[in-house]
């Protein structure tokens, strides 16, 4: 079975090594990159199984532009984790990916 590769744009190294430390435990491969246009070229040149975006990295007209973008390059799952998202923002979010919460992380639920 080949690998999954997942990648994680985020500033935060601490989150970064607590999620590939989790990845790792089921064998697959988190790479990371700490800017949106970081994260198309990446995409370009490789495949991932799906994208983890920390909302706290990234301001939200950059996100929306740069979503549409990768949407088009791929079909896997785009999550964007963040503290809470107002309503406008969910929607606006919400044609491109799976929100993430903290409040949702509680609870074990995806938003």
């Amino acid at each position: 079975m080949e690998q999954q590769h997942f990648l994680l744009i985020s500033k935060d190294m601490a989150l970064y090594g607590a999620i590939a430390a989790a990845f790792a435990d089921e064998g697959w491969l988190l790479h990371q990159t700490t800017t949106a246009v970081e994260g198309v070229a990446k995409i370009k040149k490789h495949s991932y199984s799906g994208i983890l975006w920390d909302f706290d990295a990234t301001p939200l007209d950059t996100i929306l532009a740069t979503l549409d973008v990768m949407r088009q390059m791929m079909n896997g799952p785009i999550i964007i984790m963040g503290e809470a998202f107002k309503p406008k923002v969910r929607r606006k979010l919400f044609r491109f990916c799976l929100l993430y919460t903290s409040d949702a992380a509680d609870e074990g639920l995806g938003v």
